[in-house]
């Protein structure tokens, strides 16, 4: 019967993988993110108001994220 002989690893491929990006990328990834989602977002709050099926068409008092009617 052949002996098992364990795996002895430094340890140091591992760290490299379970380490964190620098914050700086972090952040750029998030506006980035932002950014490709600002035009969904912008308009959103109008499009859920002009919606039958979310708002009351005859209500003029839909909250469109800035104020109340439009």
């Amino acid at each position: 019967m052949a002996a098992l002989v364990p795996f002895v690893s430094t340890g140091t491929v591992r760290r490299e993988d379970l380490r964190a990006p620098p914050p700086d990328t972090e952040l750029l990834q998030f506006a980035a993110t932002l950014a490709s989602t600002k035009k969904l977002f912008s308009g959103l709050a109008d499009k859920v108001c002009d919606e039958p099926d979310f708002a009351d068409e005859g209500n003029d008092r839909c909250w469109n994220g800035e104020k109340i009617g439009e």
